[in-house]
């Protein structure tokens, strides 16, 4: 069925993590079938996503967006099937004519696009662990995730599914860069932000941690490569 943005819009203020609304199909009395496809994401580990579903009592809601259309479309928009079937008629045709694999193709989508929304330069997080994404791979084959290289440290991982990435939040800190402190070699830095953080019980140097946020890309070492996939 159609689906008004009024009644998307109040099935996202009352489903948790719906990040795509498949159909909703009629059980029986007041009841109908939302499916959806459902976003989950915990702690540092990218997001998840799955088809799901939930049994809601959506007459009012439903009847609302039938008047609705009735009121602002013309005669000739109208659904002759919504006038001669039953709900339960056209949940039997709905069945007969859609393909099983529908949502599984809308999922697919998703988690495509999700892979693909990253960039080059991106701070991410892979394997719970802080990174950059220094490379785009392509692929020939359609409907294929997007898959980066992303450099950890020293290690480079290559050809990591784009549905393995968290994007990474960097506070912007409010505070002057120290032109002498710039000035110093990214080793002798990150030496004495350790030295401050053993020193302050934990608490690093402001000061240095703002400039480290900004070389954070820069090689340390002979650089390693793990080819992921």
């Amino acid at each position: 069925m159609e689906i008004s943005k009024d009644l998307e819009q109040y099935l996202f203020e009352r489903i948790n993590n719906l990040h795509y609304l498949l159909d909703i199909s009629y059980i029986d009395g007041v009841i109908y079938r939302v499916e959806f496809i459902q976003r989950s994401q915990w702690e540092l580990n990218p997001p998840t996503f799955q088809i799901n579903q939930a049994k809601m009592d959506l007459k009012s809601q439903i009847r609302n967006q039938k008047i609705s259309d009735l009121l602002n479309s013309d005669t000739s928009d109208f659904d002759v099937e919504d006038i001669i079937y039953t709900p339960e008629q056209q949940k039997r045709l709905k069945l007969l004519r859609q393909a099983t694999s529908f949502p599984y193709v809308i999922l697919n989508k998703v988690k495509n696009d999700y892979s693909d929304s990253f960039s080059i330069g991106d701070k991410v997080y892979y394997k719970g662990q802080p990174g950059i994404i220094t490379f785009k791979h392509f692929s020939k084959k359609n409907n294929q995730n997007s898959r980066w290289s992303i450099l950890i440290k020293d290690t480079e991982y290559r050809y990591v599914d784009g549905c393995d990435i968290l994007i990474r939040v960097v506070r912007d800190l409010e505070i002057r860069i120290d032109k002498e402190l710039d000035k110093l070699p990214t080793e002798r830095l990150l030496k004495m932000y350790k030295r401050s953080m053993s020193i302050n019980k934990g608490r690093g140097s402001l000061a240095i941690k703002a400039i480290l946020n900004q070389r954070e890309h820069i090689k340390m070492n002979e650089r390693k490569v793990v080819i992921v996939g």
